[in-house]
Formats: C-alpha cells, structure tokens, sequence
C-alpha cells in the first residue's frame, strides 16, 4: 500500500485524525513530492511525505 494510492490516501487522513495531538508522526513515501495527493497529504498534521525509490531501500 502506498500513501498515494486510492486505498493509502484514506489510512494516511484517518490516521492524522487519530494522532492530533500526539507525539507520533506518520511518514509517507512517495515517487514524487511534486504530485497533487503527496502535496496534499503533506498538508495534513503529523505527515511527512519523502520522495524515495523504494526498490533501492536497504535495511541498514
């Protein structure tokens, strides 16, 4: 599941509802900060949405 997609976009708002207030923060990854859904979540409170290739993620 990804932040941008259709079913992503629903937990990413849900959730930032949930976590008013609260010292957690939900980060999102996306394929590109530039699209409207990355730009949007990241207007919501306690989202941080980063711009990465997931295929090229190790553990470390």
């Amino acid at each position: 599941m990804t932040p941008t997609g259709n079913t992503g976009k629903h937990v990413i708002n849900g959730l930032s509802k949930l976590l008013e207030g609260s010292q957690y923060r939900i980060l999102g990854l996306t394929r590109s900060l530039d699209s409207p859904i990355s730009k949007k979540l990241s207007a919501l409170p306690r989202v941080e949405m980063l711009e990465k290739d997931w295929t090229q993620i190790d553990a470390a």
